[in-house]
């Protein structure tokens, strides 16, 4: 069975939405990024708090594993 649309527009954004988030983004930035990027209903979408949680989560750790790497560059 095809993908319908709204599947595929969805899929699309939760791709977007964790490449974001995987470059330190919280969700409220997220949100914005997707509406300027043509997804309006990305508020909506992102509420749930599985989602939610899932994008903080790897924003986290994106934003961990940077300030390590910063951490491990020499003194100047």
């Amino acid at each position: 069975m095809a993908m319908r649309t709204d599947d595929k527009r969805r899929a699309v954004m939760l791709e977007q939405a964790r490449e974001l988030a995987a470059r330190g983004h919280y969700p409220l930035m997220i949100e914005t990024m997707l509406r300027t990027n043509g997804f309006p209903e990305a508020p909506e979408w992102i509420d749930p708090p599985n989602i939610r949680k899932e994008l903080k989560d790897i924003a986290d750790r994106a934003r961990r594993s940077d300030q390590v790497s910063w951490n491990a560059l020499p003194p100047f």
